[in-house]
């Protein structure tokens, strides 16, 4: 699947279409966009960028770098908790090297693949890394004679890699592809589209499974439509089926592929007045759909569209379209098995938002674009909350930034990256801003399931964050005690059954929990201790009779030192016999509801009720404790 656009914008033309000075969001974003780095460096100009993140957070970034007169493909990697490390070359020697595209799966398998050489024998290389962790060599994939170029990548989970590109052979332009086998070695190409007219722009996707989805244009002699080809682990491409509908030309196809293997193809394509953003969907074994419209049918879109899918099947879209005079970034989502929902404008009003990048990863989606001002262009960025609203754009950048690419990772957190021109330079420099958007990872936590009243227990919790300083850990001890600090030790003074929760933060706020039951019995030879209630408390203090189920009812909160039966008794002037409740209750903190109806028989009528708490078992009572309560109607 390609992730970004082939060369970078250039800033007078995104500058020239943009007609209202530059609009600074005025909210502030919730999560924690982190300061820009640099990854490339200072004496030369970087471009197209386009980055990935692992399951673990590990990221990678792959851009063009100028290196003298000539172009090479370079790359940083960053450790989940670690630093971004030096660039290094990827490309070989074929010439200069352009077009760099991007795709990691979960364990962190990544191959990047570009275009090397002049345009008319250009050639399609690739180099992977693996396990070891290590790039391997340049490989050229096309072969020599004719130009090859715009190449598309994706790797599945077993790290098997594919990359597809258009070469022309000798009268038109094709669609061709290789894939990396078991054995390191990279398949002869093979030609997915028909022979007799062009064929451009490839896109491809792969499953859980391994089956793998390529999209692509091809001219029918009067338009190009998109077409599709498949192929199965270790089978072969399946013959190319149109896709999108006659009339009129579609162009910038792209595709998203789930891991139960439904495809989504997503392309422009005029509908006689404006270009519009259409889609068709493939359920595994299934052939696509009827294309749809997404886009507003009144106004004209500007640019490719982008897409990715979640871990629920969740596809999102983004493009620019034109809204009154500026163009804006929209996105649409459709969930398996439903429609798409209206386009939503994410970036601001008064300013062009272009070329859109979206990634996916569990259940998380970000976002970016280029938004072009007057004044200054910014790389913006944005993330769907949990209820499927888009939260307010965040700008990264703070020099001339070139078009954004982004990547995310399960838990959240997020990788944008983009080239940039600082004040009072005049070279374009790869920055990368981190989402740190989820807490800590927790590598251990020990806490035993036993315990001794009356003698100390050692418990402790050790984590690292993905992108910031962890900041310390808390603990409960699920007796009304607290503790701070990785490794801790505690005594329980009761025997009893105790919940011990300990929560990590990092240096954001981004908090993790991880709790344990703990059985506490009482130390060999030692006399039972009797309960003491150390808190007890009844919010609200009314009840009512009739009207909202929120207002029949209120929270009883009660505190004990040992394991206990808690007997509530309720007295009120002009009732001769007392009610009463009991409740088991476990060592340290309960909470139960209590209503006007204590029993089949047993309620309580209106008015003022003393209510007594106390605490036994086998060692005896506890001092009671008192509250009152209201009954009204």
């Amino acid at each position: 699947m390609k992730r970004a656009r082939f060369a970078s914008i250039s800033i007078a033309t995104a500058l020239a279409l943009a007609c209202a000075p530059l609009v600074t969001p005025a909210a502030v974003a919730v999560e924690t966009w982190l300061p820009a780095t640099y990854l490339s460096e200072a004496d030369a100009d970087a471009y197209n960028p386009v980055v990935e993140i692992d399951a673990a957070g590990n990221a990678t970034a792959v851009w063009v770098n100028k290196s003298g007169t000539a172009f090479v493909v370079r790359t940083s990697s960053r450790p989940a908790a670690g630093t971004w490390s030096a660039a290094l070359t990827l490309s070989g020697d074929v010439g200069a090297a352009v077009a760099p595209q991007l795709a990691a799966n979960g364990r962190g398998d990544l191959v990047a693949a570009w275009e090397s050489g002049p345009s008319t024998t250009s050639r399609v290389q690739a180099s992977v890394r693996g396990d070891s962790g290590g790039w391997s060599a340049a490989e050229t994939l096309s072969e020599a004679g004719q130009g090859a170029s715009s190449p598309s990548v994706a790797i599945d989970r077993t790290g098997r890699a594919t990359v597809l590109w258009v070469r022309s052979d000798g009268t038109n332009r094709r669609v061709q592809a290789s894939s990396r086998g078991t054995n390191g070695a990279w398949s002869t190409p093979t030609t997915l589209s028909e022979a007799g007219n062009a064929a451009r722009q490839p896109s491809v996707g792969v499953d859980g499974t391994g089956r793998l989805t390529a999209v692509w244009g091809r001219s029918d002699g009067t338009n190009y439509r998109v077409q599709s080809s498949t192929r199965a682990p270790d089978g072969d491409w399946t013959v190319a089926s149109t896709v999108s509908d006659a009339g009129q030309s579609a162009s910038a196809p792209t595709v998203a592929v789930d891991e139960d293997g439904t495809a989504t193809a997503l392309w422009i394509r005029s509908d006689g007045a404006n270009a519009r953003i259409q889609a068709s969907s493939r359920p595994p074994g299934s052939g696509w759909s009827i294309p749809v419209n997404i886009s507003d049918p009144n106004q004209g879109v500007f640019g490719d569209p982008a897409a990715a899918v979640d871990a629920a099947g969740v596809v999102t879209v983004a493009w620019s379209q034109l809204v009154n005079t500026n163009y804006r970034t929209q996105v649409s989502t459709r969930r398996p098995g439903g429609v798409w929902t209206p386009g939503t404008t994410i970036s601001v009003a008064g300013q062009n938002g272009l070329y859109p990048s979206v990634a996916s990863r569990g259940a998380h989606t970000v976002v970016t674009w280029l938004l072009a001002g007057v004044d200054q262009s910014q790389a913006q960025a944005s993330t769907r909350a949990g209820d499927g609203s888009w939260r307010t754009p965040v700008r990264l950048s703070s020099g001339t930034p070139t078009i954004p690419a982004v990547g995310v990772d399960p838990s959240g957190n997020a990788v944008v990256t983009w080239g940039d021109k600082g004040e009072g330079t005049t070279v374009y420099r790869i920055r990368a801003s981190a989402l740190d958007g989820a807490g800590p990872v927790v590598t251990a936590f020990s806490a035993p399931a036993t315990a001794t009243a009356g003698q100390p227990t050692n418990l402790s919790l050790a984590a690292y964050d993905v992108w910031s300083a962890v900041a310390g850990t808390t603990w409960s001890f699920g007796d009304g005690s607290t503790a701070s600090g990785a490794a801790v030790s505690h005594t329980w003074s009761a025997p009893g059954t105790y919940t011990v929760t300990a929560t990590v933060a990092d240096a954001v706020g981004n908090t993790t929990t991880r709790s344990s039951t703990i059985t506490v019995g009482a130390a060999p030879g030692a006399t039972p201790a009797r309960p003491a209630v150390s808190k007890l408390k009844l919010k609200p203090g009314t009840i009512h009779l009739t009207g909202p189920k929120k207002d029949r009812r209120a929270k009883v909160t009660v505190t004990v030192t040992t394991a206990s039966r808690l007997t509530l008794t309720f007295r009120k002037l002009g009732v001769k016999k007392p009610l009463r409740l009991a409740k088991n209750l476990t060592a340290g903190k309960n909470a139960f509801t209590l209503t006007a109806k204590l029993g089949k028989k047993k309620r309580l009528t209106i008015g003022t009720w003393k209510v007594t708490a106390v605490a036994k078992n086998a060692a005896g009572s506890s001092t009671a404790k008192k509250l009152t309560l209201k009954v009204v109607r």
